[in-house]
């Protein structure tokens, strides 16, 4: 249905029909073409600001203002409704900024390479507020939690800080170290704080349901999630690992972890650089570049709690105690063996068609770490979107362009994704209708992962495009690109 249709029945005071929602969205978000371009080389060659390119672009909670993260040591603010610089802030950092985030409407938080946050009060960018010292590498992730009032950031040091940035000594902030993993790429919180999503080096993401900072670190000390995951792939018992089983029961009320490895087909995911989270918490945006260093995929993935089954952890428990008292019946006999001199063979098991002891055990171990690996594991993934190099120049670019970070990014609805592409971007839907996540019937009906529906495919920058956001307030999607230009997107509706 058309936009002036739909006003016009909206004007005669008409009730809207089954579908129209759906029918409007996709009209706006096709619609949206190029309206103001900042700090383009091309056409102001002249008056070219040397920001380095943009890695990161934030907009305020209340959508007044956005402030872009660079890579030559400085932020630079904006108004999003006029597309005018406010100011710029050089040197806000010794290293490329990475990571801008929203503590309120006034206070917001930064962190760059230099192993720094740095926390900025926008009626005064003459100063900082406060420099956050604790990292050991550099520092990509910011979030903030209402909750417990605490800034959280990670880092390639693999730390996740907690910083009460409220509570202030004459030695600093307030601070302590909430997680530690070796392989560590990106963090996020959930919309309502119940979760932490944590991308991986080595392909997977940790999700911790019902989160309690306050004790997550005594929860998870001597923890090792690529050491679990090992044990998980190899199906062979790592005692170090294997006695940290309880954190993955469903019945555990606190900061239950949860591996999830699931991915599309011919995706071997190598590096997850990329994180996001759906508005309304129900999905997880990640991309990766696959095993093979040629392909990037953007994957989505469902994590919204599966349903509580205590017998699952019941039978994981038994078959645990099973094992740890097989064992010792193991030692045992090993040592009565020994003394007497003579070697003892188990007696085949029923039902293993006549195989030694060692792989009896190695078979009923399988069926336990089977129990023990996620539900969701053996799952497919919601859906997935492959991003393929369209002919040779793409990727000889890729080539040139490899190791830098591109933000996607969900609509303030949820029923778009943003995925930065070459020297553009795309919007992808669930579906060609441009359903919400939740009346998406096609992904539901599939067990296998489904492809995502690309509305648009836009070529608006010169240069590769890493970062891209939508306003929380207007119709306005916000991209910019290596060489610091920035590209204001506007519905225009013919």
């Amino acid at each position: 249905m058309p936009i002036h249709q739909w006003c016009g029945r909206r004007e005669r005071g008409l009730g809207p029909r089954f579908g129209d929602a759906d029918t409007i969205h996709r009209t706006i978000y096709r619609s949206l073409e190029p309206k103001k371009i900042w700090n383009d080389p091309g056409r102001f060659p002249g008056i070219v600001r040397d920001y380095g390119g943009a890695f990161n672009l934030e907009f305020s909670p209340d959508g007044t203002l956005l402030v872009a993260a660079c890579q030559k040591k400085s932020i630079v603010l904006f108004d999003p409704l006029t597309e005018i610089q406010i100011c710029a802030v050089k040197n806000a950092h010794t290293e490329c900024v990475n990571c801008i985030k929203f503590i309120d409407h006034q206070i917001f938080a930064t962190c760059s390479d230099d192993t720094t946050v740095a926390l900025w009060d926008i009626r005064n960018l003459t100063t900082k507020l406060r420099t956050l010292n604790g990292h050991s590498g550099w520092v990509k992730n910011i979030e903030y939690s209402k909750r417990d009032r605490m800034l959280l950031s990670s880092g390639f040091d693999g730390s996740v800080y907690g910083w009460e940035i409220n509570n202030y000594t004459e030695y600093g902030s307030v601070y302590r170290r909430v997680l530690h993993t070796s392989g560590l790429l990106r963090s996020r919180l959930s919309p309502d704080e119940s979760r932490l999503v944590l991308s991986m080096s080595s392909g997977y993401l940790i999700i911790i349901h019902d989160l309690d900072l306050a004790n997550l670190a005594g929860d998870l000390e001597g923890f090792y999630p690529n050491v679990y995951r090992l044990m998980q792939v190899g199906r062979q018992l790592i005692p170090m690992a294997a006695r940290f089983r309880h954190l993955f029961y469903s019945k555990r009320k606190k900061n239950r972890i949860e591996l999830v490895t699931d991915f599309p087909p011919n995706n071997n995911p190598e590096m997850i650089s990329s994180l996001a989270i759906h508005p309304q918490g129900w999905c997880t945006l990640t991309r990766n570049v696959s095993s093979d260093e040629m392909t990037e995929w953007s994957v989505v993935h469902d994590i919204q709690e599966l349903p509580h089954d205590e017998e699952s952890d019941e039978d994981e428990e038994e078959l645990a105690e099973r094992e740890q008292n097989r064992r010792e019946d193991d030692n045992d006999q090993a040592e009565e063996s020994s003394s007497s001199g003579v070697n003892v063979a188990r007696d085949p098991q029923p039902g293993t068609s006549g195989m030694s002891g060692r792989s009896a055990r190695g078979s009923e171990l399988g069926g336990m770490f089977r129990l023990n690996v996620t539900m969701r594991e053996m799952m497919s993934s919601v859906e997935s979107h492959r991003e393929p190099a369209v002919g040779s120049n793409e990727a000889n670019a890729n080539a040139e362009d490899q190791g830098f970070i591109r933000e996607s990014c969900f609509s303030p609805d949820g029923r778009i994704i943003c995925s930065p592409h070459d020297h553009g971007f795309r919007l992808l839907a669930f579906n060609e209708n441009c359903n919400e996540l939740q009346h998406a019937t096609g992904i539901w009906r599939n067990e296998k992962a489904q492809q995502l529906h690309e509305v648009k495919r836009k070529q608006c920058h010169s240069s590769l495009v890493v970062s891209s956001q939508f306003s929380p307030r207007f119709p306005l999607l916000v991209t910019g690109c290596l060489l610091g230009k920035i590209v204001w997107h506007q519905p225009a509706l013919y």
